[in-house]
């Protein structure tokens, strides 16, 4: 079986040819749902669209989406009633959303919904289309004055706004939809279609599970850059990639990548770029976690001993969900003393560093030179008791990497503390994470002659140690599992918090 990772456009016309020359092989696309949109009450799901289109033969070639010989009457009388409708939405392609929305809420997930839309479309039996997750995801756009949806910034406005950041909203608590691992365990080859590497194929890899799945592939690996020449095929990778501080055209023009590999390899990162095993690893997550019986004393007041412990581990669980989303990690390297957390994290796919000391400051550093040892470029600290941390302010910290050596941190909400601390190379200054870190960081970066930025991030700022952090942390996030354990020991009301 053959598994191809898959957007839209790019990724239909590729899935079409790999077909014709594929000999009747199985194909299974595990196909981008960042891009779904609600429209007019319907379910929207243009990459899943136009992968069908195309194969079932009956695309509109010259628009490059939706099906060809297509009327939009509706289109025109929902203009009439003064609706909007900057997204065009065929007659005959508005029957496939109404079919799917239909469906969903008849109760069947999203994978067996667009199974049965492909059989009658007529989608050719030897190709299987998977929508990468049954929840949902979106990717939204910074731009200037907020954040709007992927659709609305390719499709309404027309890619004119400068881009300040991309967010893949719900990404790092939505799990891949049945069968997307198991594909990824069995084809051989995998290929990584020429599709946008920001907002195609950026969702799949950053869905809980799929880079672990990339990176235990003892089969054969492929990527097809869609940009060529400093610039894509189509879409707008460069501008996201701009925005994003990715590095020039000529830096950003990858090519077609193809290495047979074995177990142990390397690993797969951003847009499936391969590490060959004795290549140089980039940027490794510190993750230090102090055993979970002395955690959060500070709370007791307000959280029982027990209480205390299924609080940690869920703010654990939900920092370890966001680093597995983050795309640009080389690896989590969990230093910890605590026996369980060792067996927990190992489960993460994260990596175990012994705990040899009982502070902070010395187990970053026994982390920084497990990773030094390596050859590593930099490491990025995150603790473990940030739960409104998300995976767009750590790629955004990462993007913010210095080319040669440097410091970037993440201060508290109060600007003393350091929430975040990213160091290139790993050792450019030590740990120092007593009183006000911050400040004792930054002048640790001046005297080493390293440039030093701050970034304000607001999931960052916000570590859990004192009881107004956690009425906080209600009022922000209540879909985070540490949220969610507060709401249910009781201590909401403790708090004083109404819901």
């Amino acid at each position: 079986m053959i598994a191809v990772l898959s957007g839209g456009v790019g990724g239909a016309r590729f899935l079409r040819g790999l077909r014709e020359v594929a000999g009747g092989e199985p194909i299974t696309a595990i196909v981008n749902t960042g891009d779904d949109i609600e429209l007019h009450g319907l379910h929207i799901s243009p990459d899943l669209d136009i992968v069908a289109y195309t194969l079932s033969g009956i695309v509109d070639e010259e628009r490059g989406w939706g099906i060809r010989g297509d009327t939009f009457k509706c289109l025109e009388a929902l203009k009439g009633l003064g609706e909007e409708t900057w997204f065009q939405l065929g007659d005959r392609d508005l029957a496939t959303h109404m079919l799917r929305t239909a469906l969903l809420r008849q109760g069947l997930p999203l994978h067996e919904a667009t199974a049965r839309l492909c059989q009658r479309l007529g989608v050719p039996g030897s190709v299987r289309l998977l929508p990468m997750t049954n929840e949902r995801v979106e990717s939204w756009i910074e731009v200037n004055g907020g954040a709007i949806h992927f659709q609305e910034y390719l499709v309404k406005r027309q890619m004119q706004d400068a881009v300040k950041g991309v967010t893949v909203r719900g990404v790092e608590r939505a799990q891949p939809a049945p069968g997307v691992l198991e594909v990824l365990q069995e084809a051989n080859p995998i290929i990584f279609a020429p599709s946008n590497p920001i907002v195609s194929i950026g969702p799949i890899l950053a869905l809980p599970g799929v880079r672990q799945a990339l990176g235990r592939v003892q089969g054969r690996v492929a990527a097809i850059s869609p940009i060529v020449a400093g610039a894509p095929l189509k879409g707008p990778a460069d501008r996201l990639m701009t925005g994003l501080g990715l590095g020039d055209r000529e830096a950003r023009d990858e090519r077609v990548r193809d290495r047979d590999h074995h177990a142990g390899a390397g690993r797969v990162g951003c847009a499936g770029r391969r590490v060959a095993q004795g290549a140089t690893p980039m940027i490794a997550a510190l993750l230090p976690v102090k055993p979970l019986s002395e955690a959060k004393r500070r709370l007791a007041a307000v959280l029982p001993a027990e209480a205390r412990r299924a609080f940690c581990w869920a703010m654990l669980d939900d920092v370890a969900s966001v680093l597995r989303a983050c795309c640009g990690f080389e690896a989590v390297l969990t230093v910890t003393r605590d026996a369980e957390v060792a067996e927990w994290a190992g489960q993460q796919g994260f990596e175990v560093v012994p705990e040899r000391g009982s502070d902070l400051n010395t187990a970053i550093a026994e982390g920084v030179h497990v990773w030094r040892a390596r050859g590593g470029r930099g490491v990025l600290y995150v603790p473990a008791d940030v739960p409104l941390v998300t995976s767009g302010e750590l790629e955004l910290l990462l993007s913010h990497q210095p080319e040669e050596r440097g410091v970037v941190l993440a201060p508290d909400a109060e600007g003393r503390g350091t929430n975040a601390l990213l160091l290139v190379p790993p050792d450019v200054i030590p740990p120092c994470f007593e009183g006000a870190s911050a400040r004792a960081h930054e002048a640790a970066g001046r005297a080493a002659g390293a440039p030093v930025e701050i970034c304000w991030l607001p999931g960052l700022s916000r570590d859990m140690d004192e009881p107004q952090d956690l009425a906080h942390l209600l009022r922000g996030r209540r879909d985070t599992r540490a949220a969610r354990v507060l709401m249910e020991c009781g201590a909401a009301g403790r708090l004083g918090w109404a819901s």
